[in-house]
């Protein structure tokens, strides 16, 4: 019996080790994971200043890997969520080739300065549509207002929320 239950044991401690969870994206991905303990930057899918079609041009490199069960995706402020839905779309098509068994989640992210000083609220969320239509998971928290190039309570409050919806799921 005690065998039994120590080979069930480490079954199931190799099934969650075995999960993955990955964040990529645009400069922000750098602050996010300071705040979360689940999630681990792939730095090959992280980059200063990137929009969509750049990060589909570093994902298309990608091997496939069946091992990532969550990939966090920052994105959409750099393309001044403007982003084509073609452009969009391959997006989608590529993670779902190359991480076949992940849940996507994306963050929202800044808004209120540089380029993007005048959106609202409301139109940087009409981006983030696009991804809930598409059955990607957008979080409740965001970047937010302001220039998200140094670390702040968002950020946090992003990481936290991260860790529990992966944690829990």
């Amino acid at each position: 019996m005690r065998k039994i239950l120590t080979v069930i044991l480490l079954t199931v401690a190799s099934l969650y080790n075995s999960q993955q969870h990955i964040l990529i994206g645009d400069s922000q991905t750098f602050y996010i994971k300071k705040h979360t303990k689940e999630v681990h930057q792939k730095k090959s899918l992280c980059k200063v200043g990137i929009g969509v079609n750049t990060l589909n041009k570093l994902l298309q490199k990608e091997k496939i890997d069946k091992n990532i069960t969550n990939v966090v995706i920052s994105i959409g402020v750099n393309d001044y969520y403007k982003t084509s839905e073609n452009t969009l779309n391959i997006l989608q098509k590529l993670l779902k080739s190359k991480y076949p068994n992940a849940r996507i989640y994306i963050i929202k992210g800044s808004r209120g300065w540089g380029n993007v000083k005048n959106l609202t609220e409301r139109e940087v969320d009409n981006y983030y549509n696009w991804f809930r239509e598409h059955k990607m998971y957008v979080l409740k928290n965001s970047i937010g207002k302001g220039d998200p190039h140094r670390d702040s309570y968002n950020y946090r409050k992003i990481g936290k929320e991260l860790d529990s919806l992966i944690k829990f799921k």
